[in-house]
């Protein structure tokens, strides 16, 4: 079980590989941690500290000495996500094998078994798309790989179901950075993914009310930027966000804002604001990270959100990933593989201090 547990981790890190392809950008030399941190109320802008919080911090599991399949002390995370976490992500591709299709997959089953121990929030996703361009909807009587696959499209509702009723899951996640889906597949391919999620979320909905339905799309990818990252222009596609109606719960994305610039200083003051221009929903950041921060984005990051309304923000790795061909992703965590803390860790485990607004 550990195997493919890790497996799936292995999973989640190949949805972000848009991330791997990124210059030698460093954001300062961490280092080692300063015993005398400073206060919370340097965090914000203002210097003023404040009395609540008003969104909900999360992390995705990554444990220490994570190098590949059967690696890393599991064991040893999971009393560390308190301290930083009240949502852990919970995103993998939607089965563990072809055979297992319409399962929950093994490493969900293990994030969830685990939330009750450590009082935390899943924030729970499957994914149809492997890497960036593998769709992986084929079955076992069906070797179609797409949504026109009917026996694909049901198994796909019925692991969602299967997550949203066994778990009473707050938060799940049909699709994940699916405007990826839309830049290497094209329009008529991404409008019959909205049609098939339309359909699932209204099934979905009736037996889970209470489940927040929606997708994730990559930010830096929505706002056409990052192109020597991804290799070529893209352009902007807000417009992706009505195609799907009244039927996304949240306004979710991934932002991984070194595409683009080489010091968390360079970002505009609008940069997230501008989602507000184009919806007035609750915003999700389901990943967010800069690799080796030395605390400066995470203070740029709260200095640019300051007023918006967001229900949750999870950092995308508790510990780095030990893999040496995998610079800047693998660098992105909030503890260095070895379990030493970085400045990121103190940042992140403040701002989660703070008590949270009640809502």
């Amino acid at each position: 079980m550990i195997k493919k547990i890790i497996l799936g981790i292995l999973i989640i890190v190949g949805v972000f590989l848009i991330i791997a392809v990124l210059s030698d950008k460093k954001n300062g030399d961490n280092g080692s941690v300063e015993k005398d941190l400073p206060p919370a109320e340097k965090i914000f802008k203002t210097g003023v500290v404040p009395t609540e919080r008003t969104f909900k911090v999360g992390v995705a599991p990554i444990p220490k000495g994570f190098s590949g399949p059967g690696t890393g002390d599991w064991i040893g995370m999971f009393p560390k996500i308190p301290e930083v976490a009240e949502i852990v992500t919970a995103q993998n591709e939607w089965r563990d094998s072809k055979e297992k299709s319409g399962e929950i997959p093994e490493i969900l089953q293990l994030i969830q078994m685990q939330s009750k121990t450590y009082n935390y929030t899943p924030q729970f996703g499957i994914m149809f798309i492997q890497g960036e361009d593998k769709i992986i909807l084929d079955t076992p009587n069906n070797p179609i790989n797409g949504w026109s696959n009917e026996d694909g499209k049901k198994l796909y509702e019925k692991t969602a179901l299967n997550i949203c009723k066994t778990y009473n899951a707050k938060y799940l996640a049909l699709g994940i950075e699916v405007n990826t889906y839309f830049v290497n597949f094209g329009e008529e391919k991404f409008d019959e993914f909205v049609a098939v999620y339309k359909e699932m979320y209204d099934n979905l909905k009736s037996q889970c009310p209470n489940t927040k339905i929606f997708v994730t799309f990559q930010l830096e990818k929505m706002k056409g930027i990052g192109a020597k990252t991804f290799g070529k222009k893209i352009a902007p596609q807000w417009n992706l966000i009505n195609k799907f109606g009244n039927k996304l719960d949240l306004i979710a994305f991934t932002s991984y804002p070194e595409v683009e610039y080489k010091s968390p200083n360079d970002m505009p003051s609008d940069y997230y604001s501008e989602i507000t221009k184009h919806t007035n929903k609750t915003i999700a950041i389901t990943e967010l990270g800069w690799a080796d921060d030395d605390g400066t984005f995470i203070k740029k990051f709260i200095e640019l959100t300051n007023g918006m309304n967001i229900e949750f923000v999870s950092w995308i790795f508790m510990h780095d990933l030990d893999f040496k061909n995998f610079v800047p992703l693998s660098k992105t965590g909030l503890i260095k593989s070895d379990g030493a803390p970085k400045k990121a860790w103190y940042e992140w485990k403040k701002l989660k201090e703070i008590p949270l607004k009640k809502q």
